[in-house]
């Protein structure tokens, strides 16, 4: 919490009750949160909480249901989440309204993430294929080597994303740890995207 506005010494650690979730809210114990340019604001006064919002800092936060509401339905304990805040988010515990989205968990049998996110990323390969490979066109005009090399590239790095998302949701191996999964995907965009510059700054400087 604050005991003022300021810069990082007017933060202290305070021992607050836990809150109570009200009939449409759930109580989170929070295990992550983070700090933005809204929390900096609102630290040196900048940036007022809305009228009833919590003193302790943090708009946002990913923990564990502890407790439902009695008008909660489509959340239960146990269930992990993340949730934007009015504040609170510093805090070992928060209640938030339940009227969030709800996601699918790896391992839970929903793949409507992963099949959206499948046909979304079909799209602009779509496009860029119908683009180079322009059907119909009269003209001459050929696009350089290195586009086709990049094309076939990078849709190998990116159905390899779409892999390490299907073990994730499967469970698989060493998938089973989510933060594998997501080390795995960090790392392959990584290399993709400097795979991608060097392949364009390569192409287009070659004599």
């Amino acid at each position: 919490m604050c005991k003022g506005a300021g810069g990082p010494d007017v933060l202290e650690v305070r021992h607050l009750p836990d809150p109570e979730p009200a009939p449409d809210e759930v109580l989170i114990a929070i295990t992550a949160s983070a700090v933005n340019r809204a929390d900096l604001m609102q630290r040196r006064g900048a940036y007022p909480p809305p009228p009833g919002a919590s003193e302790v800092l943090g708009l946002e936060c990913a923990g564990t249901i502890e407790k439902v509401g009695s008008q909660v339905t489509r959340w239960r304990p146990g269930d992990q989440v993340c949730a934007l805040l009015t504040g609170g988010g510093y805090a070992e515990r928060v209640a938030v309204p339940a009227g969030q989205e709800k996601y699918h968990q790896p391992g839970d049998g929903g793949w409507l993430p992963f099949v959206f996110g499948c046909l979304a990323g079909i799209v602009p390969w779509l496009a860029v294929l119908i683009y180079v490979i322009a059907p119909g066109s009269t003209s001459g005009a050929e696009p350089p080597a290195f586009v086709y090399g990049i094309i076939v590239s990078l849709f190998v790095f990116f159905n390899i994303f779409a892999l390490v998302q299907w073990a994730q949701y499967k469970q698989v191996g060493r998938f089973r740890d989510y933060l594998v999964g997501e080390r795995t995907y960090i790392t392959l965009s990584l290399v993709a995207k400097s795979l991608l510059a060097w392949q364009v700054f390569g192409g287009t400087l070659a004599p």
